[in-house]
């Protein structure tokens, strides 16, 4: 990525589109609907590294709760197990996509259009999950909201429940990208915090797995388990 690129993507994310202001959708567009709306796409399944994590508890089916569910892979696997599942999502396009593949598949499956970034202690009220997939963890920024995030879900946690998240592995390839990107972050955004980076039009935080299990602990969750695929990472929380 040249310095050029790097400012034009720096003035899109920052200036034009002011990504700190208001919520820019990278995934809402025509290459997103392609990749995530196709019913290939929804029956795929689940990656090696998810089939990892999930061994240990898919087959002990109940309440389940995927968050970032986009066109329902997650939610159509989980309940093909025999699982009961809400998915959430704020993209109405891959919400609707779901739906139709799910009554198309003959499978009852639940799918709301919330903003997780928006979650309140009422969110859920009365609901308690089994099991929680939380597919854009990594995508949540900054820390802070990623912490006070789990300690809601801890609540709406069985004793026994279980959390996934997916997060993004440490990339060489990102911090050299955006390198230009990472030092404007630090000037202009002081909620930055190391482990930051912008990816397309969107920010992300790329963990160690060592971070990750701090950042957890802090919210009253152990990190049980990892498992890493060519870019992303898997953890299995459990409470503590």
């Amino acid at each position: 990525m040249t310095v050029r690129s790097d400012f034009d993507q720096f003035y899109k994310l920052l200036i034009k589109d002011s990504i700190f202001e208001k919520k820019i959708n990278p995934y809402s567009g025509i290459d997103s609907l392609q990749k995530f709306g196709t019913r290939k796409y929804v029956e795929s399944g689940l990656s090696a590294p998810e089939q990892q994590l999930y061994s240990s508890f898919e087959n002990n089916p109940g309440k389940a709760l995927v968050i970032g569910c986009s066109s329902g892979r997650e939610c159509v696997y989980l309940t093909k197990k025999g699982w009961k599942v809400l998915g959430i999502d704020y993209i109405e396009d891959l919400l609707k996509i779901g739906r139709n593949y799910a009554q198309q598949l003959g499978l009852n499956i639940e799918c709301q259009n919330f903003d997780i970034l928006k979650v309140e202690e009422s969110s859920f009220s009365g609901k308690k999950f089994d099991f929680i997939a939380f597919t854009i963890y990594t995508l949540i920024y900054p820390k802070k909201k990623r912490q006070q995030i789990l300690r809601v879900l801890r609540n709406h946690l069985t004793d026994k429940g279980k959390i996934v998240v997916i997060c993004r592995g440490r990339d060489p390839e990102i911090r050299i990208k955006n390198r230009f990107l990472k030092t404007a972050l630090k000037i202009l955004k002081p909620s930055y915090e190391d482990g930051d980076y912008v990816r397309y039009i969107s920010i992300l935080h790329v963990f160690s797995e060592d971070e990750l299990k701090e950042e957890v602990g802090l919210a009253g969750f152990c990190a049980k388990e990892f498992a890493a695929g060519d870019i992303y990472k898997y953890a299995l929380l459990e409470k503590v």
